[in-house]
C-alpha cells in the first residue's frame, strides 16, 4: 500500500513539472500559466468555436451561418426576431391589430365611442332613409375603412350634407366643424376664401347676426364680410385720393370709421402703413429653412401673403407719391 502511494505521489510531481522547456525549476511560471490558461478557458465556455470555414448558406430563418454560436445555455441567435419582421409588426396599426385578433363584442367594448357613434348613424339613416353603405353594418369593416376617433368629442360627420353615409363622404369631426357643415349654413366667399358666416363673423369680430341680417338683404359676400353698405354709385368726392380699381371701396371704409375727423389722404397712408406692419410681423411665420419642402396648405398660405401685401405695397407707394405733391 505505501508502495502505491509513493507511485501516485511520483507521478503527480513529475506531471506538476512538466514544462515545454522541460525544467522543474520554473514551477512558479508554470502554476501562473495554469492559472491564465484556466480563466482563458473559464471565458471561451460560454462559447463553440467551429474550425470550420464560415458556412453563409442560409439558415431556417433565411440568415447565414457564420461558425460561432452561443452555448446552449443563452438563446440562439436564429431565435430571436429579426429588425425586419419587429418594423414590420409596428407598423400595422394597433385597431388594425385589435380588428384582426378580437371578437366583434371585445372590439365594441375596446372601441366604445367608435362604436356608439356608428350604430347611432346607421340608425338615424335607416329611420330617414338615407344611403348607408351596405358593408358598413359591420362594425369591424367600418372601423378599419374609417379607423379610431383622432381626438375626445369628434363624431362621424357627412362630408356633403346633401350625400349618405358611403365612402368618401364620411369623416370623424368636431362639434365646431359640423355646426358650420350643416345643410342649413350659410357659406361666404371673400379674398379667395369660402368659410361659413359664423367663422367669417369670429374673424372680424362682429355679432353673427349682424352679417346674417346684411345675408338676408341681399348683400355682396364682400360687403356682409367687411360691412360697406352696397349702395350702387356712392357719389366720390372731386380729387379724392383713392386708388381708382378701388375708390368706392376705400371711401365705404373712410366713412365708416373716419369720416370728418381725418383727411382722405392721412387716412390712406395711416391704414396702409398698419395693414403693412401687420404682414410684416406675419413674414416671420413664412421663412422655412433652405432643405424645407413646404405643404401644399402652406403653399398656398404663402402665395395668399404675398398677394396681400403686394396689394397694399400698391396702396402705399400710390399714397407717398400723392403727400410728396
Amino acid at each position: 500500500m505505501a508502495q502505491s502511494i509513493t507511485a501516485v505521489q511520483t507521478l503527480r510531481n513529475n506531471h506538476n513539472c512538466e514544462s515545454k522547456e522541460g525544467d522543474c525549476g520554473k514551477s512558479a511560471n508554470s502554476s501562473a500559466a495554469r492559472k491564465s490558461n484556466a480563466r482563458d478557458v473559464k471565458r471561451s465556455d460560454s462559447y463553440r468555436v467551429s474550425s470550420k470555414r464560415p458556412d453563409f448558406s442560409l439558415g431556417r430563418r433565411g440568415a447565414p451561418e457564420i461558425g460561432i454560436l452561443l452555448n446552449p445555455i443563452s438563446p440562439k441567435i436564429a431565435d430571436r426576431p429579426y429588425p425586419s419582421e419587429i418594423a414590420s409588426k409596428n407598423s400595422v396599426p394597433q385597431y388594425i391589430r385589435d380588428i384582426d385578433s378580437l371578437k366583434e363584442s371585445k372590439l365594441k367594448q375596446a372601441y366604445p365611442k367608435e362604436h356608439t357613434s356608428w350604430r347611432n348613424r346607421r340608425d338615424y339613416a335607416k329611420k330617414t332613409g338615407i344611403p348607408f353603405y351596405p358593408p358598413w353594418n359591420s362594425f369591424p369593416v367600418f372601423l378599419r375603412e374609417l379607423g379610431p376617433i383622432p381626438a375626445d368629442g369628434y363624431t362621424l360627420d357627412k362630408i356633403n350634407p346633401e350625400g349618405g353615409y358611403t365612402p368618401g363622404n364620411v369623416r370623424w369631426a368636431s362639434k365646431e366643424t359640423q355646426t358650420h357643415n350643416r345643410r342649413n349654413t350659410v357659406w361666404l366667399i371673400h379674398e379667395g376664401q369660402k368659410l361659413p358666416l359664423a367663422v367669417w363673423a369670429s374673424r372680424t369680430n362682429q355679432a353673427e347676426s349682424t352679417l346674417r341680417w346684411r345675408h338676408d338683404q341681399n348683400w355682396p359676400h364682400e360687403n356682409i364680410i367687411t360691412g360697406i353698405s352696397p349702395a350702387k354709385n356712392r357719389p366720390l368726392p372731386f380729387g379724392h385720393p383713392w386708388p381708382i380699381r378701388y375708390a368706392q371701396q376705400w371711401e365705404g371704409y373712410f366713412q365708416r370709421d373716419a369720416a370728418g375727423r381725418i383727411d382722405r389722404i392721412d387716412y390712406l397712408i395711416l391704414q396702409t402703413s398698419k395693414h403693412l406692419k401687420s404682414l410684416s410681423e406675419r413674414a416671420d411665420s413664412f421663412c422655412y429653412p433652405a432643405d424645407y419642402s413646404p405643404t401644399k396648405e402652406e403653399e398656398m398660405a404663402l402665395e395668399k401673403f404675398n398677394r396681400e401685401y403686394d396689394l397694399w405695397s400698391g396702396f402705399w407707394r400710390h399714397a407717398q407719391g400723392l403727400r410728396a405733391r
